[in-house]
């Protein structure tokens, strides 16, 4: 076996995103795409160091090196801070030191920088894991961190995600952090298939225990919104007004509290909106997550022109929501839009970020035709390529249609909308009527019991 052989076979033991078996998820990591928006782990050490280091894995797996020792440099000054940071007590600054060291031997690697990456090896520390629950923790909320990067990938990555952060809480459940990234990932698994639904048990437990064992302001924001989302608007409210009243410097922390008094909708919640907005714009007024909020509380106030305007700016760094939203008020604003070519345009920009955007998008695109153009093949074929795409998707049963005011039920409007239509119109080709009959065979009646007694449903 040559000298770089046994190298290799060396980096194959070592802790780090390299081995962690993310290549599971290749194509993902590959095609993901950094969103620039505000990251909670901006605001917890160790979750920001995490993401600097797969950052770099991810860099190495693309062979884009230009940012590389820019992050390489902040994990490093992350990771001194960490040593005087309150948290030091329940985390391996070991597991830390060797996860660093050993993702800077796999990119010295890559870039065939041997000698240096001899110099690292040196550096990697003998573990007893077994022994150590401290370290064991460590290095599976580490793990968990690393495939939490990639909600992308779907159920796999989330449920890898989940049951690191367990492992983690196993060794060490006074860590908040473990606690907060494993209700995260509960959060992102009800919300893939069942985007409307109640938060479950172990997540509100999460996050509850989180904000429990450390006041850190992202950990009460998250639990502010478990409550929300219970109707439990009092409770959700005392907390942004407790965090609010700390004076927090911080722009992500006051963009969030600004989401939450607007989302509340009393006049003097809106104020406190307002002043946090404010406090964002005077620091940082071309941020994507500030003009997208600064949108949503225009919005609010009925300004659908301004918050057009402020939506789009959010929307060029590839901001989903933000773009949606400037769809909604376009509509609003009843101008003569072209609805269908924006859409169509977000299918290719959003292409391979999040496979529900792509079935919301085909599900958007497809009534567009209809409503607007009475374009009944084209209807059918984005129709039928958002059934193929995810027959069993919730969004079917309700979709907030851009068009719409209220969201609609997909099999209530086909069957007794769209289909009707179908039925009258004398020049359809066969191409389009057996697409119309596919379609069909989504909406039998095996479905149709579950939404046929739907009282005073509003389509449009």
């Amino acid at each position: 076996m040559t000298e770089k052989s046994e190298t290799s076979e060396k980096l194959k033991n070592l802790e780090c995103p390299f081995t962690w078996k993310l290549n599971e998820i290749y194509k993902i990591v590959k095609e993901h795409k950094e969103s620039q928006t505000h990251d909670d782990e901006n605001l917890v050490p160790i979750l920001k160091f995490m993401r600097l280091v797969v950052n770099i894995y991810e860099s190495v797996l693309k062979e884009d090196f230009t940012k590389v020792h820019e992050w390489l440099k902040l994990a490093e000054q992350i990771f001194d801070e960490m040593k005087k940071d309150e948290d030091i007590q329940y985390i391996s600054l070991e597991v830390l030191e060797n996860i660093l060291n050993g993702t800077k031997c796999h990119l010295e690697m890559q870039l065939k920088n041997f000698k240096k990456v001899e110099e690292s090896l040196k550096t990697i520390k003998k573990i007893d894991y077994s022994t150590n629950p401290k370290a064991r923790s460590t290095l599976n909320g580490c793990k968990s961190l690393a495939w939490s990067k990639y909600k992308e990938s779907g159920e796999r990555g989330i449920r890898n995600a989940i049951d690191f952060a367990s492992l983690a809480i196993r060794d060490n459940p006074k860590f908040a952090a473990w606690h907060f990234i494993q209700g995260i990932n509960l959060r992102r698994q009800r919300k893939g298939p069942q985007y409307y639904s109640l938060p479950c048990k172990e997540e509100i437990e999460a996050f509850k225990k989180a904000y429990e064992l450390s006041q850190k302001h992202i950990y009460g924001i998250r639990m502010a919104l478990i409550y929300k989302e219970q109707k439990d608007y009092p409770r959700a409210l005392s907390i942004y007004e407790q965090i609010y009243n700390t004076n927090p410097q911080s722009c992500t922390i006051q963009l969030r509290l600004a989401l939450g008094f607007i989302r509340s909708r009393g006049e003097r919640e809106l104020l406190f909106a307002k002043k946090c907005l404010d406090f964002v714009e005077e620091r940082s007024p071309e941020d994507c997550m500030y003009l997208h909020y600064r949108g949503v509380y225009l919005q609010s106030l009925r300004k659908f022109d301004e918050a057009a305007d402020y939506y789009l700016k959010a929307s060029k760094d590839f901001n989903y929501c933000a773009e949606m939203s400037f769809l909604r008020c376009k509509h609003k604003q009843k101008v003569n839009y072209d609805f269908i070519n924006h859409l169509q345009k977000m299918i290719e920009k959003y292409e391979s970020t999040d496979e529900r955007r792509e079935l919301d998008l085909l599900l958007h695109l497809a009534a567009c035709f209809f409503i607007l153009n009475k374009d009944i093949p084209n209807a059918v074929k984005y129709y039928l390529k958002a059934f193929e795409k995810d027959p069993e998707s919730d969004l079917f049963k309700k979709h907030p249609f851009i068009l719409s005011s209220e969201s609609i039920n997909v099999y209530v409007f086909l069957k007794y909308t769209f289909f009707p239509a179908v039925e009258q119109e004398r020049d359809l080709d066969f191409s389009t009527k057996e697409a119309c009959l596919k379609l069909k065979k989504y909406c039998d009646d095996d479905v149709l019991k579950v939404v046929k007694n739907l009282q005073g449903l509003k389509l449009f």
